[in-house]
């Protein structure tokens, strides 16, 4: 079997998420094509390859109900137009395998009372007014079934990270399985303690457990994520090589240089200096180079 080349990144925790719950989901499904012209500046409508990707290999039909109040004042109904906009590019690209729909729920108390039986509650936004300022209590929320299963998005009011909760929602909704996330750190490292946010977040497009490659045990993951690894020891690095030349998916975030701190002022730590890494400091730079990855 020829080894599959390592995913490499240095990039902050959105485009670790990004990468997780987008891209290396979306794989799992048909890769497909489907033209849309979109004419916006910058293409703000358009969905991602990934998204579009996810779309075109849903199972079956899946709805997105978009359950915004038509009472939303300036300026965030205008956000609300571009997160109904977002929502139709969905609709279009699911081919018949999307169902969109837009529920005001503005003087519908049944409704709203269906609304708190899934979870989703109202949330209150300030008005100001001549005199004085107010609150208003509105529905900018988005829930998506499949099968017997519901995914909440409860406050949809910009389109800033909507496309990855909504694709990631759809791909957790419609696997077959969840996605593993395995985790590796230094040795000795505590990954709670210093991953602990990280971990968290990715408990949203799969399950998270650490992973050690003790003698006599598997790795049975769907994607392995290497966290600053600059300490692995050298049989850590030929496991972690046998386990991607088997075909296993990897992510690597790691430096091309180690930075040394020490406490700034109240207690923050600063920079001082960074020294550029060499084989001793950085154990993986032989085994990123054989698969062509280089600093």
């Amino acid at each position: 079997m020829e080894p599959k080349k390592l995913s490499y990144s240095t990039g902050s925790l959105a485009l670790l998420l990004a990468a997780l719950g987008i891209v290396f989901i979306a794989n799992f499904f048909a890769d497909k094509s489907f033209t849309r012209l979109d004419l916006t500046e910058g293409n703000q409508y358009t969905l991602s390859g990934s998204s579009r990707q996810t779309l075109a290999g849903l199972p079956d039909v899946v709805a997105i109900k978009g359950v915004f109040s038509s009472n939303i004042p300036s300026p965030w109904n205008q956000f609300m137009r571009e997160v109904t906009d977002l929502l139709r590019e969905y609709e279009a690209y699911g081919k018949g395998r999307v169902k969109l729909e837009i529920i005001d729920p503005v003087g519908k108390p049944e409704v709203q009372d269906q609304l708190a039986k899934l979870g989703i509650q109202a949330a209150m936004l300030p008005v100001q007014g001549m005199d004085q300022a107010s609150t208003i209590k509105v529905y900018a929320s988005i829930y998506v079934q499949y099968l017997d299963k519901t995914e909440i998005i409860p406050y949809a009011f910009t389109t800033e990270t909507l496309e990855y909760d909504l694709t990631s929602a759809l791909a957790r909704l419609t696997s077959e399985k969840p996605l593993k996330i395995g985790v590796l750190a230094e040795e000795g490292r505590k990954t709670e303690e210093e991953f602990g946010q990280l971990k968290k977040a990715l408990t949203k497009v799969g399950e998270v457990s650490d992973v050690t490659f003790a003698p006599g045990t598997t790795t049975d993951v769907d994607v392995l994520l290497v966290l600053s690894p600059f300490r692995l020891s050298q049989r850590s690095l030929y496991d972690l090589d046998q386990y991607i030349m088997r075909g296993g998916q990897a992510i690597i975030l790691t430096d091309g240089a180690r930075v040394f701190l020490q406490p700034g002022q109240f207690g923050t730590p600063m920079p001082v200096y960074a020294m550029p890494l060499n084989e001793q400091m950085d154990p993986l730079g032989p085994m990123l180079a054989s698969y062509g990855v280089k600093r």
